[in-house]
């Protein structure tokens, strides 16, 4: 037939012309390069031939063909075939094809500026003749792994984690690119790996040893993001985590270690609060607000407080009393009520809650004895959210303080009202005792204050001191100048916080005793027996009523204060512990050792040891409440 007859000398005619183009490309003397151009160029005329020819022999193409077997290619498929035959599957111009490709890609790489064009059209060419991934991806995979292998060398020898980071998310993107808009896209997912892996997976531990609590230490924040974002890519978040709990821990404990001064003692709880706001803020931004991350948050700083939760208790009570006792011109309500907020956030990592609670208790009674209250009504409020947060159990004593107040109150107002109808000026604690029935007054002198009337050469002042300045300024009524010896000898203070007493009273400020010129002590607190004091006559001040501070802290009796709360405390927990025993074995009748203590810490809310419950077993033992196992001595009985 005429139509075979005619698609056989198109092919032959295609053939021969590919052919002479072969020979005038192997003739060629130019770099590789070049040739790409050529070889492009040759191509996009190809391209160009073919498809004129298939318009003109269009009923050929579409209907003759389509008839015959499907062996036979269409004119547009044979010429792709001659084209890649006699041109592209030549070894000598395939390499050359392929080297050429590389070169400009590294080229790319280092940041030369090259004809990107030039590996699209290329790789195009490749793709549409089906020798891209035969010819050219294995290749070009190798050489980005060679390339990448040495960059990750040069970027750990000069190590700069802020730069380091940027560098990767600007690689990744950068063969992003390439692999989208010049190359093939199944190239993509492979191209990425090697991008990944060499510069990340494989360098996980260093770069985080390297620079992570650097960047936590300086407030990184856009750096850590990126930091979590190229690590979640090769499922390196859990390093991450592990250095963020590594970091919380380093700095949680330089805050415990680092603060050892009394009168700093409660900026730990301050600092600790700074730490959680700023661990708040690096998992918003930088570790996308995730959960896990809030929870090992909170396990660490219950972790690092649990090495001192008694103390951290009571510090806790402090902190929140040193901030009600302020006074309305050196906080503001609102300022104050944050605080508050902040502390009750952080009150869930303190493990002695019946610690704080006693210490609070303590606190509030301070607040309300000495009448320092000066937010009556944040007070209620914080009592409210310490009733929601630790159960209404925990706040009804402290309201039945408050309760307390307002009843002393009217006590005092009935008091005052019989002395005027009476008009007897000595009274007793009778008048209480009518009133109150089954109570018990203590006296906190080391609460007390006094007003003293003093008469000096400038006039009266009423001078507002502790009860200790009181009962030494006292001494100066029987004469005017005592040696320290005799000062001592007449209060039975003891020396060393009567050295301290005599201290606030020979200040500058308030110089409401002199000391003897002719004394061998200086103002330091350094006084001898045979030191003499005097009483001021020529102190003058523009106040009338002054109150001269007591500006140091009595160790000793803090000590014993503190010392006696926690042990008042620890005779509670083992009542509790005593009655979660009973109660266990009442319901259980017979039981092993390590199931009990497994049940009794599961059960009890304070940070009791092992050795503790022991104890309390035994005391039960010998009580009779429960015995030990004739047959076992793992296994106890409950006696009814």
């Amino acid at each position: 037939m005429k139509t075979d007859y005619l698609y056989n000398q198109i092919y032959q005619l295609c053939e021969k012309q590919k052919e002479k183009d072969y020979i005038e490309l192997f003739k060629l003397s130019i770099d590789k390069i070049q040739f790409i151009q050529v070889i492009n160029n040759k191509w996009k005329n190809h391209c160009v031939q073919i498809k004129a020819i298939s318009n003109i022999l269009l009923y050929l193409d579409r209907v003759y063909l389509s008839k015959k077997n499907s062996e036979i290619k269409s004119l547009w498929d044979m010429g792709l075939f001659l084209f890649s035959k006699f041109i592209i599957q030549k070894q000598d111009v395939n390499q050359k094809i392929i080297s050429g490709l590389l070169i400009l890609i590294n080229n790319h790489r280092i940041g030369e500026n090259i004809n990107l064009e030039l590996i699209k059209d290329t790789s195009q060419m490749l793709s549409i003749l089906g020798k891209y991934h035969d010819y050219f991806e294995k290749p070009f995979l190798i050489q980005s792994q060679i390339f990448y292998q040495e960059e990750q060398n040069q970027l750990f020898s000069n190590f700069e984690i802020s730069h380091f980071l940027h560098h990767v998310e600007n690689r990744l993107q950068e063969e992003k690119n390439m692999a989208i808009n010049q190359l093939n896209k199944s190239t993509l997912p492979s191209l990425i790996k090697i991008v990944e892996d060499s510069l990340l997976k494989n360098n996980l531990l260093k770069i985080v040893n390297l620079g992570f609590r650097n960047l936590c230490e300086k407030d990184k924040f856009q750096d850590l993001k990126l930091l979590y974002q190229l690590f979640q890519r090769v499922n390196g978040d859990d390093l991450v985590l592990q250095n963020f709990e590594s970091f919380i821990t380093y700095k949680g404990l330089n805050i415990l270690n680092n603060q050892s001064n009394t009168q700093q003692e409660t900026q730990i709880i301050e600092d600790f609060i700074l730490l959680k706001e700023y661990c708040d803020r690096l998992i918003k931004f930088c570790f996308s607000q995730s959960p896990i991350f809030n929870q090992s948050l909170d396990h660490t700083f219950e972790m690092i407080l649990k090495s001192d939760h008694n103390k951290i208790a009571r510090l806790l009570s402090k902190f929140i009393h040193l901030h009600f006792t302020l006074k309305q011109n050196q906080i503001s309500e609102d300022q104050l009520e944050k605080i508050l907020d902040k502390t009750i956030l952080f009150l869930k990592y303190i493990q002695s809650k019946d610690i704080f609670e006693a210490f609070y208790k303590n606190d509030l009674a301070n607040r309300l004895l000495m009448n320092t209250m000066n937010f009556d009504s944040l007070e209620k409020q914080f009592l409210l959210k310490l009733k929601m947060n630790l159960g209404s159990s925990f706040s009804k004593q402290f309201e039945i303080m408050f309760q307390d107040v307002e009843h002393s109150k009217e006590l005092n107002n009935k008091l005052k009202n019989e002395l005027k109808e009476n008009q007897k000026p000595n009274f007793d604690l009778n008048f209480y005792m009518s009133h109150h029935h089954g109570r018990k007054l203590l006296w906190q002198n080391s609460l007390g204050r006094c007003i003293i009337c003093a008469n000096f050469i400038h006039g009266k002042k009423n001078l507002d001191v502790s009860l200790l300045q009181a009962i030494v300024i006292l001494c100066f009524n029987q004469s005017s100048s005592l040696t320290f010896f005799q000062i001592q000898n007449l209060t039975q203070i003891e020396i060393s916080i009567l050295k301290k007493i005599i201290g606030t009273l020979i200040t500058k400020k308030y110089p409401i005793l002199k000391l003897n010129q002719n004394s061998n002590s200086n103002l330091n607190n350094n006084f001898s027996e045979n030191d003499v004091f005097s009483f001021n006559e020529k102190f003058n001040h523009k106040k009338f009523l002054i109150k001269i501070p007591q500006n140091f802290s009595i160790k000793n009796e803090e000590k014993i204060e503190n010392d006696k709360i926690e042990k008042k405390v620890w005779e509670n927990r083992q009542y509790q512990i005593d009655s979660y025993i009973v109660r266990i074995m009442k319901s259980r009748k017979t039981i092993n050792h390590n199931e009990l203590i497994k049940e009794i810490q599961e059960q009890i809310k304070s940070p009791i040891e092992i050795i503790d419950i022991n104890k309390r077993i035994n005391s039960l033992i010998e009580r009779e409440y429960l015995e030990r196992d004739p047959n076992n001595k793992n296994i106890y009985n409950y006696l009814a």
